[in-house]
């Protein structure tokens, strides 16, 4: 006599049992996660927050439980540290300040333009005490000059209470060591260069 199989309740044994070995796998997966995540921590706890380099323990230092190599040495004698004096003779570096390389005065026969450019509002009672030069090398086609900007230096009187006279200068008009004139020698250069190549 045959049996009467429930395939039904066998279906939901099966699904059931697949469904475990799924949730078993995540778990496991979830497991192997969590355990490199706190390797992880206590590797970055250890850059943090651990000694930065390995520290000498001295023999009276250590600990008990650390075994000791018995070799049958000698007890090293004690080493007295021994005085010498040295003497040397050197320079004694100068205490002038280094000079910043300077380019040098451009040559005398080249051709000056003069620019002076004077503070906004000199006070009453200022005096002039002598002038900033700025040199520049200027170019125009065909031509070559240097262009000199003048900025008038002045002395303020003193006022009362105070121990040193404040001085007034122009500021440097803004500007790159590029004149205008070089810049465009340099565009239509380029220009130039383009046109013969498209030929």
């Amino acid at each position: 006599m045959a049996q009467d199989i429930n395939y039904d309740s066998l279906r939901k044994i099966w699904e059931l049992e697949w469904e475990n070995e799924d949730l078993q796998a995540d778990l496991d997966k979830k497991m192997i996660e969590n355990l490199y995540l706190k390797q992880e921590l206590a590797r970055l706890n250890k850059a943090i927050f651990g000694s930065k380099s390995e520290r000498f323990v001295s023999s009276e230092e250590q600990s008990p439980l650390q075994l000791s190599l018995d070799l049958n040495m000698p007890e090293p004698l004690p080493i007295t540290p021994q005085k010498e004096t040295i003497t040397y003779e050197g320079e004694k570096p100068s205490e002038e300040k280094k000079e910043i390389p300077f380019r040098g005065a451009f040559p005398a026969d080249l051709p000056r333009e003069e620019v002076i450019v004077k503070p906004e509002v000199i006070p009453v009672g200022a005096k002039k005490i002598g002038e900033e030069i700025s040199d520049q090398l200027e170019f125009n086609p065909g031509t070559i000059y240097v262009k000199s900007t003048i900025r008038p230096k002045y002395v303020l009187p003193k006022e009362q209470g105070e121990t040193e006279s404040k001085i007034i200068i122009a500021e440097l008009p803004i500007g790159s060591d590029a004149r205008p004139g070089q810049l465009s020698k340099v565009g239509l250069k380029y220009f130039m260069s383009l046109m013969n190549n498209d030929t």
